[in-house]
């Protein structure tokens, strides 16, 4: 029998990452849209940054603040619109 395989010990656990937002209100919205610009490295976002590196939604967002220029602009970020 070898390490892994002793069912008295238990492996330690490493802390879960939360990876959703525990407040969908305005100001948790604009600061995970800043959250995702700060980590592209971007000044504006795309319905695509959100949906792939954000805890949140485009849906959600635009859904809050009636479209993703509007949350861009709350959010201090670039608004561009046609992307």
């Amino acid at each position: 029998m070898d390490e892994t395989d002793k069912p008295d010990e238990k492996l330690p656990q490493a802390p879960l990452e939360i990876d959703f937002l525990e407040n969908y209100d305005r100001p948790a919205l604009i600061a995970e849209l800043r959250r995702i610009a700060d980590v592209l490295r971007q000044s504006t976002l795309s319905i695509a940054d959100l949906d792939n590196y954000g805890r949140v939604s485009s849906e959600c967002v635009m859904r809050k603040f009636g479209s993703l220029q509007a949350a861009l602009v709350a959010a201090g970020l670039v608004a561009i619109r046609g992307f």
